[in-house]
């Protein structure tokens, strides 16, 4: 039952979240899809991609036996933790996709406008956070080793992609403006005190 929910689950939110944003863009002219604008953002794309699949695969491998689930116990708690943390996870990316509307890419693009409503209000990522519930609401319904390294390759990939190319892009494209929202804002969490100017 974990296994499958784990799966099925995680496999809906991966539709949802990038099969019909894609259908909708491609609605409008433009699948919304990017190529890696540099090595890094490469190196990051292809990160987030692999633990997208990990995420998947964890509960597959398990329910066919290839990969061992840890006997944690607790089995009906695990699998309404980890509907919780998936349904969230969806809820929180396509909540962001919405709010960005056309500025949605998968990959990285200086959008012409700086999103700042909504859950933007608050988290300056909030799509990549959801991503990272719904990998681990799947990894908690269904504990193993494939799975947590899809977490961890989530993690990993949002930190190279935010660090390395979105933050430093689209402050030279929005210049002082984004600096003023990446003040009052956090990453991937609400900001519980204020950031004192640079």
């Amino acid at each position: 039952m974990e296994k499958l929910f784990a799966a099925t689950g995680y496999l809906t939110f991966l539709l949802a979240a990038f099969g019909y944003r894609t259908i909708v863009a491609a609605g409008h002219g433009d699948s919304g899809w990017r190529r890696p604008v540099s090595r890094i953002d490469a190196v990051g794309e292809t990160t987030c991609a692999v633990g997208c699949l990990l995420s998947f695969l964890g509960p597959v491998l398990s329910a066919v036996g290839a990969v061992p689930e840890a006997d944690l116990g607790y089995s009906g708690v695990r699998l309404a933790a980890g509907a919780l943390l998936l349904v969230s996870g969806a809820i929180v990316s396509l909540s962001a996709q919405a709010e960005m509307g056309s500025n949605w890419r998968a990959g990285v693009e200086a959008s012409p406008s700086l999103v700042v409503t909504g859950l933007f209000r608050w988290i300056r990522n909030p799509f990549y956070l959801g991503c990272i519930l719904a990998a681990f609401g799947a990894a908690v319904a269904a504990p193993t080793i494939v799975g947590l390294l899809g977490v961890g390759a989530h993690l990993a990939a949002a930190l190279v992609i935010v660090l390395y190319v979105e933050e430093p892009m689209l402050e030279e494209a929005h210049g002082r403006s984004y600096v003023a929202y990446r003040q009052r804002s956090g990453r991937f969490l609400p900001r519980m005190l204020p950031r004192r100017p640079a």
